[in-house]
């Protein structure tokens, strides 16, 4: 999809700042500042409030921002060159007893054969300021519990992600409201404010916390810039 936007794609910008200034809007990022007519803003509404709007947003969209929190959530995977756990008559599927891993999900890629285990809720929290060590020993651990003494010594590599402390995520997997948030401001969510229109996977009618969602959520914010800039020209 990219290919043919390699000039017009900047990575690595973080956006500090977006201004309107005679019907044109200023992104400021660490890669520079750039303009345009319209913004569309593709992120969390829980990590928005990094963001300053000027002028200021109004009460409904705020409320919006202020509204929702990220999960807490961890995800640790085990690599193994079979999946022993099916001569067992197991899935690699598990929901378990969160101590600390709460459910787990075989998967397959580049001749490895892993498990994978969210780590979530309470147990992430009371993990969040262990060593990445001891996360990992408490997963394998837990992993033993599930499939037997294969999950550790059959183990060729491991990875572990923790959420919580990605500074552009915040958490995961999904933004998450306060009760009534979305009963009392939920066309705040979608409605463009100006020029600055919203996409995510949070503001998605169908499969909202998903990739679906994310993708589906930009066609249709897409969409509203198009006919936004069309309709100027007319």
């Amino acid at each position: 999809m990219a290919a043919g936007l390699t000039e017009s794609l900047v990575y690595n910008a973080k956006v500090t700042a977006i201004s309107l200034e005679n019907d044109q809007y200023s992104v400021v990022s660490s890669q520079g500042t750039f303009t345009a007519p319209k913004v569309i803003v593709a992120m969390s509404p829980a990590i928005m409030k990094h963001i300053q709007f000027s002028p200021g947003l109004p009460a409904a969209r705020q409320a919006v921002h202020n509204g929702y929190t990220m999960g807490a959530v961890g995800k640790f995977f085990a690599a193994y060159n079979t999946p022993f756990w099916r001569s067992q008559w197991k899935s690699g599927q598990v929901i378990g007893d969160g101590n600390p891993i709460d459910v787990t999900f075989e998967s397959y890629g580049q001749g490895q054969h892993f498990l994978m285990g969210f780590i979530s809720h309470d147990n992430m929290r009371r993990l969040d300021n262990a060593s990445r060590e001891q996360i990992i020993e408490e997963c394998t651990r837990n992993l033993v519990t599930y499939f037997g003494s294969q999950a550790r010594t059959a183990m060729v590599d491991k990875g572990l992600m923790l959420w919580d402390k990605e500074p552009f995520s915040e958490g995961g997997p999904t933004g998450i409201t306060a009760p009534g948030v979305l009963t009392s401001v939920r066309d705040a969510l979608v409605a463009p404010v100006g020029g600055i229109h919203w996409a995510g996977t949070e503001t998605a009618t169908y499969w909202t916390g998903y990739m679906d969602g994310a993708v589906t959520s930009g066609y249709r914010a897409a969409a509203e810039v198009s006919a936004a800039l069309v309709g100027a020209r007319r």
